[in-house]
């Protein structure tokens, strides 16, 4: 049974330049985790319903099956500015804050069948709180209203 210093496990990446270096190295550490969460970050969303960036499809090609095969739980992104919870997608949990600086007002697709829930017209940060069986991860207003509520259960 992982112990509490194996549960959480972060991943950050540079989804700027991703590279063969940089997916090897998060091939052999997703590989390797004994983490009971496996959270991974980066800048850019490879799923999103924003209006403002075309789909990152070469970078979900990338990264996509890595999450899937090694069990990533929750992928958090910014980049556009909005937040975003994904419908999950292969069993990953994806979440995009980009809201805490400028907004892009109207800049959700909210007949995109990606969107589980979305708020692009306040600023708002997240609550992410993981347990041996669940994470629940939180979008707060900047005015402390409660804009989206998840749990992840293990």
């Amino acid at each position: 049974k992982p112990g509490p210093e194996n549960q959480v496990e972060f991943f950050a990446l540079d989804s700027n330049l991703m590279d063969e270096t940089q997916l090897k190295w998060l091939e052999e550490k997703l590989k390797d985790s004994k983490a009971r969460w496996k959270v991974a970050f980066c800048h850019h969303s490879i799923y999103s319903s924003s209006k403002m960036h075309s789909e990152y499809k070469g970078l979900r090609a990338q990264l996509e099956p890595l999450y899937v095969k090694y069990g990533t739980n929750a992928v958090f992104a910014g980049h556009a500015h909005s937040y975003e919870r994904v419908k999950p997608q292969k069993g990953v949990h994806y979440f995009t804050e980009g809201a805490s600086g400028e907004i892009k007002k109207r800049s959700l697709n909210r007949k995109s069948p990606l969107m589980a829930a979305g708020e692009d017209m306040v600023n708002s940060f997240l609550i992410v709180q993981a347990t041996e069986a669940e994470m629940k991860v939180e979008a707060i207003a900047a005015d402390g209203k409660l804009i989206d509520s998840y749990t992840i259960k293990r």
